[in-house]
């Protein structure tokens, strides 16, 4: 058994411990420790916001004996983001509002963030030790790190998305229309985002979301010859900004232009095999082919030449039919023709 393991074990009985109402110091202090040490872990991962925001609950309500936890985050310049566990999700969009008491806790990075952090049913021993302020403070902590790289992400959305429309082929479907909507949702200010495409050569609308949407929306659509259909609903946590609207339309200008190029391609595409279908119902079947005057080594070239040389092949016999043929003069013809030449007759 690895000490990583040991630990790990360790911290599932402290937990059974507590919740048994063990309130041993060294249990608390113990825990504690993991838990923090846990919460640090995050902000070194890397995760997008909403992604932190829900390791947080994660790690709170397995590695430490609470059932129900839920996170609310108001990051400056950027939509709000919501995580619960053992909590209606709409409960935390309203955290602000949530009484002071025993389990809440709220912090306040200035120019950053501001949030609260609710838990449920703390066991006593870990609330007189300070267990969910100390959880707060440590989430805060580390919150400028993560949303300093929520804002570069979402600053790089806006190429990220312009690279998966210009990423489309004729083999589009449901995988690349969700990288966009996903790069959609990763936009400044933006909650989530819907995609729906119908045309006739699928068989049935596809759609795709990401994030989720906001109280206030944007929807566009883009019509392609009459054949396609797509229909974006994007979400903002607040009425957006002219910037915020620019951003969203040049992407939806992007992808009309590639759609129409797309659609352009697959009917020329059709055209061509069309063409070629016809092309070959004109040919003449094999029943025709080495018949006639004109058929060469079993090709029928159309009508031949009687003088023309004809090379050998499988018809050979009916070629020699079609030769010229050069007969001798018969000997009055060769005596009539010397008594007018001289005297040599």
């Amino acid at each position: 058994m690895t000490v990583i393991d040991t630990l790990n074990t360790m911290q599932r009985n402290a937990v059974e411990q507590l919740r048994a109402g063990d309130h041993n110091e060294f249990l608390v202090g113990f825990l504690t420790t993991s838990v923090m040490l846990e919460l640090s872990n995050l902000v070194a991962a890397d995760l997008d916001l909403d992604s932190y925001a829900q390791a947080v609950v994660e790690v709170l309500t397995q590695h430490a004996p609470i059932e129900r936890c839920l996170l609310g985050l108001d990051p400056y310049d950027l939509p709000p983001v919501f995580a619960a566990i053992g909590f209606d999700l709409g409960l935390a969009a309203q955290h602000a509002h949530l009484p002071a008491g025993v389990g809440t806790a709220t912090f306040t990075v200035d120019l950053v963030v501001s949030g609260t952090l609710h838990v449920d049913e703390v066991p006593p021993a870990l609330h007189a030790a300070g267990f969910t302020d100390m959880a707060a403070d440590q989430i805060a902590s580390g919150l400028t790190r993560v949303v300093e790289g929520e804002q570069l992400r979402r600053k790089a959305a806006a190429a990220k998305a312009l690279r998966a429309v210009a990423g489309l082929d004729e083999r589009w479907g449901g995988a690349e229309l969700e990288d966009i909507a996903f790069a959609i949702a990763a936009l400044p200010a933006v909650t989530g985002a819907t995609i729906n495409a119908t045309a006739a050569r699928f068989a049935d609308t596809i759609a795709v979301d990401a994030g989720r949407q906001g109280p206030h929306q944007l929807e566009r659509q883009i019509t392609v010859d009459g054949q396609l259909v797509v229909s974006l609903v994007v979400g903002y946590a607040e009425m957006p900004a002219a910037d915020h609207i620019a951003r969203l339309d040049d992407v939806v200008e992007a992808l009309n232009a590639g759609l129409e190029r797309i659609e352009q391609n697959i009917r020329l595409a059709g055209c061509r095999g069309r063409h070629r279908s016809a092309h070959r119902s004109r040919q003449p079947s094999k029943s025709r082919q080495g018949t006639g005057a004109g058929a060469i080594d079993g090709r029928y070239e159309g009508p031949a030449d009687v003088g023309a040389a004809v090379r050998p092949g499988p018809l050979q016999a009916d070629q020699r039919s079609l030769r010229p043929r050069c007969r001798r003069p018969r000997p009055d013809q060769l005596r009539h023709t010397a008594a007018h030449v001289g005297p040599y007759a």
